[in-house]
């Protein structure tokens, strides 16, 4: 809870964030100016009264916790908010890559897209509405990010995970793991049905659940 946060032990500059949550509602990215916080997201500062506000109206019911992270910096200087990579992957294969930009605002319609193949070449747009910038800029670090994804993917014993990643100004970063991004009616029909046939691939490729994932949470242990 927001008093249980000592804020003059933190950073300059962190995110504050519900521990479960989707679309960034709840999610703030800050830096300290004098006695508030300026938020990268919406353009405008926060006494801790006010942010403690501004949190509870939008955090999801039964959102748990108040997570603290890292404020990550881009790699490419343009843009305070680091663009992010959303990679779907199967058993250890890149299918689609999702680049995104919420400089703009932290509401879906502000976001800009930009999609890849699992080569980096530029693609039309897989999802069936969307604001496309071919403007975004390629990372710099793509094979590193493409390995990340990929190392990640195969020791995950689950036909399907969307990894997210960042390029920041010390190489790559994880973000995080997403089992369900969004629902099906978000892809064209050619990509929905792209998708299904990676998914039955990996599903068959993809030997017991259940033994594989008592191995790899050993390994975590």
């Amino acid at each position: 809870s927001f008093n249980q946060i000592n804020f003059d032990n933190l950073p300059d500059k962190f995110v504050l964030k519900p521990i479960w949550g989707h679309t960034n509602l709840g999610v703030f990215l800050l830096e300290r100016n004098g006695e508030e916080f300026f938020d990268f997201h919406r353009k405008k500062s926060y006494t801790i009264e006010e942010l403690e506000k501004e949190f509870s109206k939008e955090k999801q019911i039964n959102s748990g916790s108040i997570m603290i992270e890292e404020l990550l910096v881009d790699n490419c200087k343009n843009y305070k908010i680091p663009l992010d990579y959303k990679f779907y992957t199967f058993n250890g294969k890149i299918e689609l890559i999702m680049q995104r930009c919420v400089n703009k605002g932290p509401k879906m319609h502000n976001w800009e897209f930009k999609f890849y193949d699992n080569s980096w070449n530029e693609i039309s747009n897989p999802l069936n509405k969307s604001n496309i910038n071919l403007d975004l800029p390629k990372p710099k670090l793509s094979a590193d990010l493409s390995k990340v994804a990929e190392e990640i993917s195969s020791i995950i014993p689950l036909p399907f995970v969307r990894i997210d990643l960042y390029e920041t100004t010390d190489g790559v970063a994880f973000g995080e793991f997403t089992f369900h991004p969004g629902n099906h009616w978000l892809f064209t029909d050619y990509w929905q049905k792209k998708l299904g046939k990676a998914y039955k691939k990996s599903f068959i490729q993809t030997k017991s659940f259940e033994s594989a994932s008592k191995d790899l949470l050993n390994k975590i242990r």
